[in-house]
């Protein structure tokens, strides 16, 4: 069987650290994040989730 890179080789935009830092943005208020590494809109949901009702006011940048 073919591999699907799509399927097969799916990594996640955010690493573990990366959620650290955005449990800390909301501590610290910020209103804006910009998220590197972008393949699709399911990215950006994702940190949103992260974010949850303390970050729903932090707007999200995908950098292409």
């Amino acid at each position: 069987p073919g591999l699907d890179w799509q399927k097969d080789l799916k990594l996640s935009a955010l690493g573990p650290n990366d959620v650290k830092v955005l449990h800390n943005s909301i501590q610290q208020g910020v209103n804006m994040i910009a998220v590197s590494c972008v393949e699709s809109k399911d990215d950006i949901a994702y940190v949103k989730k992260i974010l949850g009702s303390k970050g729903q006011h932090i707007k999200v940048l995908a950098k292409l």
